[in-house]
């Protein structure tokens, strides 16, 4: 298993910095939107639909491997079990 994680990081660390400048260019793009449609009045168009079919998108599901492959990913619905 071992082995098969080492061949598969390069991938794996692709995908993050890919979800990373997703996450960046979003920023970016709303910081645009804001400063245009209050400094302006003048918008930047279809900010809401990009943002939120691509950006997030690919800022929310591109790092899942990286988590799964290091730590894993587990949920516990016991407050008090240790």
């Amino acid at each position: 298993m071992t082995r098969l994680l080492a061949w598969l990081q390069k991938p794996i660390d692709l995908l993050l910095w890919i979800a990373l400048a997703a996450g960046l260019l979003m920023m970016l793009h709303v910081t645009i939107d804001v400063a245009g449609r209050t400094l302006f009045n003048h918008p930047f168009e279809g900010t809401t639909e990009i943002v939120s079919a691509y950006y997030m998108v690919v800022a929310a599901y591109l790092p899942g491997p990286g988590s799964r492959a290091t730590t894993g990913i587990s949920a516990s619905t016991c407050s008090r079990c240790a």
